[in-house]
């Protein structure tokens, strides 16, 4: 079967509509297969903006994607009008970090989690912080180790210094 040329026409516009194009069963905000799901959840976490195609849609478009990209399944991830490959390639590329470095300028910074502490939580930190059981550390306050017994010693279970004192 031969794409012909007002498809084919469309398809590269689909394509050339954004620097990442995800021909997919269903939508970024609901997927319908599986495989569809899985580069959906990979390229939220490296990308905010991306274009997704429904091929179940448009039977023209479903039909002649097998043509153009020369792949016989869906969904097929296109980065800058090139085709990178299905949901197995996809998985494969981001376990080994080409995926993002396939998309280069396009992933987004990660960032940092904010973090809000109310009045009690702080004064609870500042008490543990200053707490024997914690030693200042480079990274910040860490815990002491505290060591069990051995299991047939008990010569410390009665010594007042092996207790840790409960949390307030």
């Amino acid at each position: 079967m031969t794409l012909d040329p007002e498809t084919r026409k469309k398809i590269d516009q689909l394509v050339a509509s954004d620097s990442v194009v995800l021909f997919m069963k269903g939508s970024r905000s609901f997927p319908q297969c599986g495989f569809s799901a899985s580069v959906v959840n990979i390229l939220n976490t490296l990308i905010p903006k991306y274009t997704t195609v429904n091929i179940l849609a448009d039977a023209d478009v479903r039909t002649g994607m097998k043509e153009y990209s020369d792949w016989p399944t869906f969904p097929q991830l296109f980065v800058r009008g090139e085709f990178v490959g299905g949901a197995d390639i996809v998985r494969q590329m981001h376990e080994s970090g080409d995926l993002e470095k396939k998309l280069g300028d396009l992933v987004a910074p990660a960032k940092a989690p904010s973090v809000a502490v109310s009045p009690r939580a702080a004064r609870a930190l500042r008490t543990a912080a200053l707490s024997p059981f914690f030693t200042a550390s480079s990274s910040g306050v860490a815990p002491c180790a505290v060591a069990a017994p051995p299991s047939n010693d008990t010569s410390t279970i009665n010594d007042p210094a092996a207790r840790v004192p409960p949390i307030r």
